[in-house]
């Protein structure tokens, strides 16, 4: 009785086992996952047809780079999406109708150059000298710069042009018979030769210009007219200056405290003594007056350096009773005269 009860027992245990062995061949136990509900632009069939049940995310690649800041406490991109994978995204969800599901991918912004302001420190103003204003204070003015050219040896172009305007009273020694017209010629000669009719030109090179513009020492008392004016970088100056009679080269008088380009009367007798047709007559008194003299100076207003200076005068010569003979040939002039002029011009000072 027990032994058919065991073999009962053991036969249905046996069953029971291949049944639940068929039941779970036939219908495996299902899996769990985690599904996403789909977005509204996912179900529509105009953009993706027929929707999935769920949504496979790839993790983003190396490139890509997730411009959002993560949240603080997960580290996680609230904009994130997981999947059973754990894969993740950091797009935010597209606006409907856009199913470009790409990453977005950041590229490297331009360089920007940034260009830092070097400190300097501004240049002072250039301080201009004070415009004199008297007779006195332009005289001055005038004669520092001409001072400051000789001291700094400043190279300069000269030209000066010299024109004899008339020689009158050779009357009386043209008429001489046969040696007239030769005699009154050479005298003409003479005279041109003595007041050095024509132009020369010469330059000094810096550091070999000496004695071509004397540092004058003009005062108010030479100077007749004077005036002063601003234009430009320069002051612009005018100066008329008084007459002199048989002036020297010296600061003794007006024309001498300004220039050393004329004849004085020691010249014109020495000239003329020296011989007209193998004739020495002597000389009985020659006058040179000096008139009409006048400068136009031209000066930088900052360093008080002349830029050209423009020098104007004339004269009148008159020689009185030559006398003198010999082989026959007598030399007899009780009164000649003559008159001329001088410009000379200085200009690109190099100083």
């Amino acid at each position: 009785m027990k032994i058919q009860l065991f073999f009962r027992n053991t036969v249905l245990c046996v069953l029971l086992v291949a049944l639940l062995a068929f039941a779970a061949c036939t219908h495996p136990v299902p899996t769990v996952g985690i599904e996403i509900p789909q977005p509204d632009y996912l179900q529509d069939s105009n953009n993706l047809g027929t929707p999935s049940s769920f949504v496979t995310i790839e993790p983003p690649s190396d490139s890509a780079v997730d411009p959002t800041p993560s949240n603080s406490i997960t580290g996680i991109n609230p904009n994130t999406v997981l999947s059973q994978s754990q894969g993740y995204v950091t797009n935010p969800p597209p606006t409907r109708g856009d199913v470009s599901t790409t990453p977005n991918q950041v590229t490297n912004p331009p360089l920007i150059s940034i260009t830092t302001p070097q400190s300097t420190t501004p240049t002072a103003p250039r301080q201009k000298l004070p415009m004199p204003q008297s007779n006195a204070a332009i005289a001055a003015f005038y004669n520092e710069a001409t001072r400051k050219v000789n001291a700094s040896r400043a190279g300069f172009r000269k030209s000066n042009t010299t024109k004899v305007l008339s020689i009158n009273g050779l009357e009386k020694v043209e008429s001489l018979p046969i040696i007239g017209k030769a005699l009154s010629k050479e005298i003409r000669k003479k005279i041109t030769e003595f007041l050095g009719e024509g132009t020369s030109v010469n330059t000094a090179t810096k550091g070999n210009a000496s004695n071509y513009l004397v540092s004058a020492s003009l005062q108010s008392g030479d100077l007749t007219s004077v005036s002063c004016r601003e234009s430009g970088d320069k002051y612009i100056i005018y100066m008329q200056i008084k007459s002199v009679t048989n002036p020297t080269r010296d600061a003794g008088n007006a024309l001498g405290r300004f220039t050393v380009d004329f004849r004085t009367q020691a010249e014109a007798r020495a000239t003329l003594e020296a011989g007209l047709m193998n004739v020495k007559p002597k000389v009985g008194t020659v006058t040179i007056v000096s008139k009409n003299s006048q400068i136009t100076a031209e000066i930088d207003k900052y360093t008080g350096n002349p830029i050209n200076v423009h020098m104007q005068y004339a004269f009148d010569v008159e020689i009185l009773d030559v006398h003198g003979g010999a082989l026959g040939v007598n030399v007899d002039v009780d009164k000649a005269s003559g008159s001329g002029s001088s410009d000379i011009l200085f200009t690109n000072f190099v100083f």
